[in-house]
């Protein structure tokens, strides 16, 4: 298999995580990086370019496709002028910053003829994999419901998550992007009806929301509730549990996986014990960009482009009902 030459657009937190990764697997080549220099305090012994388009118009006979980890603003222009040049994309979650910019790229996709994966990263990492696998098992029988609670704390922030114009919405649509996708992910139904509890801007006072609580219901039935929090409160509390008739199963994101059933409780995963916050990020985007090259070059892999749009029509309503 021939190494995969890859322009990397976005080198921030996502982004460099791509790059160490890519550095571990041989079917990939990093040949370019698309940041500001002043954003960039490594040597990345690649060609760097502090603009997007200029990457793409100059590198692009030397690639095979880009890997768009830019803020959500610049998703739709940046990957539809990747198709101009014929090159093929890993998409970084969400898409857009709402449906109609997601479908936007998705008609460009098939303009072009263009391969196009988004990097919905909780599909694939792997406590989530786990969970999945032992719920399609019918071990916990039929599925009743689905609860998540994503609340990220910390005293030093990430401001610029916060900047609209960047990522065009609060929580719902950064965090709350990967509960949708896996409420849909873990159902396979349709939603019915959306109802928000409550969604506010209470800690930062900025113009996104910084917290949510609501329900989504399933054309069968199912619900799944979820609380999403974004603070400066020292809390890391990532929990997705999906009950059905015979037991339950809960993942501690990054963490590990049980699954519960009457009799007894069983360990279906678990990372290495690990504080650092990158490292336990680098299963996940290792996965994803093995599912990645395995699309390239044999046009299989884990494309879910139809629910990662569906999934934005939801945020499109969280920021509806903010604003």
């Amino acid at each position: 298999m021939e190494k995969i030459n890859v322009g990397l657009l976005g080198y921030g937190f996502i982004g460099s995580i791509h790059r160490e990764v890519m550095d571990e697997l041989e079917k990939f080549s990093l040949v370019c990086v698309a940041e500001p220099k002043n954003e960039l305090t490594t040597n990345l012994n690649v060609s760097l370019y502090s603009d997007y388009q200029d990457l793409i118009e100059k590198e692009y006979k030397n690639l095979d496709a880009v890997i768009i980890a830019l803020p959500t603003g610049l998703h739709r222009d940046a990957t539809n002028y990747a198709f101009n040049f014929g090159l093929d994309v890993l998409l970084e979650k969400p898409m857009a910053v709402n449906s109609k910019e997601a479908k936007d790229i998705r008609e460009e996709n098939i303009l072009h003829d263009s391969k196009l994966m988004i990097g919905m990263t909780g599909r694939y990492h792997p406590e989530f994999l786990s969970a999945y696998k032992a719920i399609k098992s019918g071990i916990i029988g039929d599925l009743i419901s689905l609860d998540e609670k994503m609340h990220y704390g910390s005293v030093d922030f990430p401001e610029k998550y916060l900047e609209k114009n960047l990522f065009g919405g609060g929580v719902g649509l950064t965090n709350g992007i990967h509960t949708v996708d896996r409420f849909l992910w873990f159902t396979g139904q349709e939603v019915a009806s959306v109802d928000l509890e409550y969604i506010g801007n209470d800690f930062f006072k900025k113009d996104i929301e910084d917290n949510l609580m609501g329900a989504i219901v399933f054309d069968n039935g199912i619900k799944g509730t979820f609380s999403l929090r974004w603070s400066r409160n020292p809390e890391q509390d990532y929990v997705f549990e999906v009950i059905g008739t015979k037991g339950k199963v809960t993942v501690y994101g990054f963490d590990k996986t049980i699954l519960s059933l009457s009799d007894k409780e069983t360990v279906l995963f678990e990372h290495e014990k690990d504080t650092d916050f990158r490292r336990r990020h680098k299963p996940g985007i290792k996965a994803e960009l093995l599912s990645f090259a395995q699309y390239l070059h044999s046009g299989d892999g884990n494309n879910h482009i139809l629910d990662c749009i569906n999934a934005q029509k939801i945020t499109d309503y969280f920021e509806e009902c903010f604003s």
